[in-house]
């Protein structure tokens, strides 16, 4: 594997360990020196200078840097969370060299979203960062989610955009058509418009 070479970053400079899968735990990084030594470990620009507004907080629920570690401390996978007006949301995924998170590493982004949840701030993860969590919880690689979970996925897109359809339905003036096939298009269903 390639980051068998690797150094471990060390626990210096980091809070808030949140348990994951077998042995693996997630660390908020709180110092420019830990970010550095994260970057350096992963081979990506996490320590290049452009992310040290995220450190120095003590407080979880603020925009952070946190890395998931091996039992070894060996960096596997590096996520930004920026804390918004209403939620928290997963912006940034890579692992070593900018690549693109592994099966493994994506499915333990559940752990880091139940802690925010258990301290009672939603969490969310940006479609961009290639992982996707659902609505129980679980989290997967976008391109390794299991059947029912895409089901699960399209069921919830598909629910969403009937939603939106209809809102924009009774906010167009009556004397004009409403545009339904160019909005529920992809959605896979047949919706009628509301009476």
């Amino acid at each position: 594997m390639a980051h068998a070479t690797r150094k471990p970053a060390g626990d210096k400079g980091t809070a808030d360990r949140i348990e994951a899968d077998d042995g693996h735990v997630w660390v908020r990084l709180v110092t420019k020196q830990a970010l550095d030594r994260e970057g350096s470990s992963m081979g990506h620009c996490v320590g290049g200078g452009g992310y040290d507004l995220l450190a120095g907080s003590e407080d979880m629920a603020d925009s952070a840097i946190w890395s998931l570690r091996r039992p070894d401390g060996i960096s596997v996978l590096t996520v930004a969370v920026e804390a918004l007006a209403s939620e928290h949301r997963l912006s940034y995924a890579k692992g070593p060299k900018n690549s693109p998170p592994g099966r493994f590493e994506a499915m333990q982004v559940a752990h880091l979203a139940a802690a925010f949840e258990d301290a009672l701030h939603s969490f969310s993860v940006y479609e961009g960062t290639q992982i996707v969590l659902m609505e129980d919880g679980r989290s997967y690689r976008e391109d390794r989610l299991p059947p029912e979970a895409v089901a699960a996925r399209e069921a919830v897109q598909r629910a969403r955009r009937v939603a939106l359809a209809e809102r924009l339905a009774r906010q167009s003036p009556p004397d004009q058509p409403f545009p339904w096939a160019e909005i529920l298009q992809g959605a896979a269903v047949k919706a009628e418009p509301p009476s």
